[in-house]
């Protein structure tokens, strides 16, 4: 009989004795990942194995987010600097629209905006380049699940973001990291000069909204907050620079049923130093968590609401600028935005829109790009990208108009991209690196969406 040899990998001989206690952790690890990835959502051991590895990775291969993409002059501010004031603006309008839960609109006064952090405006040679300027640039960001560590029993939804949290084990640290990494990527727009106006989305508290201002040093920020009934704790809010725009009132409409407690859309009119007015829209609709077909309804509601508003304010102002921006969670192709809403493509480059566009017409600047297979969230699994355009900026036709106090071009629209933001390797290359992926594991970036932007000229 002849002998075979066996060619079967054996361990050194000192881990031989480790063999079953090997082979046992390794089996269990698989079934709880094979678990993990069936369910999509985290165990508490999985948690558990995951923080571990997360802390030996990070360890030996941390993140580079490349900081050294961040404007160096943004930090060197002459304080002594003089900063031209903006003219008073025009008197408010009398009333306004506010949304109730049934849907039909009540009166209510226009509210003023929260005020900023009270330190002291910094001038700088940012501000005062761009308060000199004739252009106006306008953008908006979901950052993604921007909370503070701690525990606010009015938020049953906050508590995933505490520290003792075994997803997230939501620490001061990486806190902080995350306030960094969104102040850099607003410093980053417009040419390193910063955005005049942004709205946020997935903020939970005003004062997180005041320590960002604080670290965009070279801008006057102000702020106003869209307070939402969001059963997770998240709200809306809107910076502007105060060189450039007055507050002239804020309004909050609630979304009623069939949409589950969720954001409100606040509604900012803003009045630029010429006294021209722009109405601001920041929209965070209900999500698709619960299935993309179940949740229609819930954004058709939303639209609804916003269509309603801008259709009121085009009675009280026949020629208003309205800017709706925001995370939509449908792409400018759904019933929600096509159909509700009603938004157009924007016009061919050069040519107004028709005569026949009433006010309150509504062009989707953002469809081009989504038609061209672009988006703001990417949709990554099993090793396939899919780019969807969830964060949209959408015009009213008066800002398409050569003639109008504000002008905006829709050849301006874009993603912003910062390089740091981006996965530089492998299928999700080109995805921006968000502060999680998947259930749990912590990867320390900056969003899970990309912001939009779009500028405006002074008409006049």
């Amino acid at each position: 009989m002849t002998g075979r040899r066996n060619n079967r990998l054996r361990l050194p001989s000192r881990l031989r004795s480790w063999k079953p206690l090997v082979t046992v952790a390794v089996a269990v690890l698989a079934g709880l990942l094979a678990a993990d990835s069936k369910t999509g959502a985290r165990t508490g051991a999985v948690n558990a194995v995951t923080a571990v590895l997360e802390d030996l990775f990070l360890f030996f291969w941390s993140d580079d987010f490349g900081d050294a993409s961040a404007p160096p002059d943004w930090i060197e501010v002459d304080e002594d600097e003089a900063v031209p004031a903006a003219p008073a603006p025009p008197a408010p309008s009398p009333s306004g629209q506010r949304g109730t839960d049934d849907g039909a609109p009540e009166a209510a006064p226009a509210k003023p905006a929260k005020p900023s952090a009270p330190s002291a405006p910094k001038a700088g040679k940012i501000s005062l380049e761009a308060a000199s300027s004739s252009t106006y640039y306008v953008a908006s960001w979901n950052v993604e699940n921007l909370f503070d560590n701690r525990d606010d029993p009015g938020k049953p939804g906050d508590d995933e973001f505490l520290a003792g949290d075994p997803s997230t084990r939501w620490t001061s640290e990486r806190l902080e990291q995350k306030l960094s990494h969104i102040a850099q990527v607003i410093r980053y727009m417009n040419g390193s000069k910063g955005p005049d106006i942004l709205g946020l989305v997935e903020i939970e508290t005003p004062a997180l909204v005041e320590d960002l201002i604080g670290r965009l040093r070279g801008r006057d920020y102000a702020y106003a907050y869209g307070e939402s009934p969001d059963r997770r704790g998240i709200d809306v809010a809107l910076l502007y620079d105060r060189r450039r725009f007055t507050c002239v009132g804020t309004e909050t409409h609630r979304v009623p049923r069939p949409a589950p407690l969720t954001r409100v859309i606040l509604h900012v009119t803003l009045a630029a130093r010429g006294g021209a007015r722009l109405h601001c829209f920041v929209n965070h609709w209900p999500s698709r968590g619960i299935g993309v077909e179940e949740s229609i309804p819930q954004r058709r509601a939303a639209a609804r609401v916003l269509r309603r508003e801008i259709e009121a304010l085009r009675r009280r102002e026949p020629s208003a600028a309205v800017l709706a921006f925001g995370d939509f969670n449908d792409t400018p192709e759904d019933a929600s935005i096509a159909e509700t809403l009603r938004a157009l493509p924007p016009p061919p480059a050069g040519a107004p829109p028709a005569k026949s566009a009433k006010a309150d017409t509504l062009y989707n600047l953002s469809q081009p790009l989504s038609r061209a297979g672009q988006g703001t969230h990417a949709y990554c699994a099993r090793g396939r990208k899919e780019w969807q355009m969830l964060d949209q900026i959408l015009a009213s036709a008066p800002l398409l108009q050569p003639a109008s106090p504000l002008v905006c071009d829709p050849e301006t629209f874009e993603i912003v991209r910062p390089p740091c933001m981006l996965e530089r390797h492998g299928w999700r290359k080109g995805a921006p690196i968000p502060t999680f992926q998947g259930e749990g594991r912590y990867r320390g970036g900056f969003s899970d969406h990309l912001p939009v932007a779009v500028r405006l000229n002074d008409g006049h």
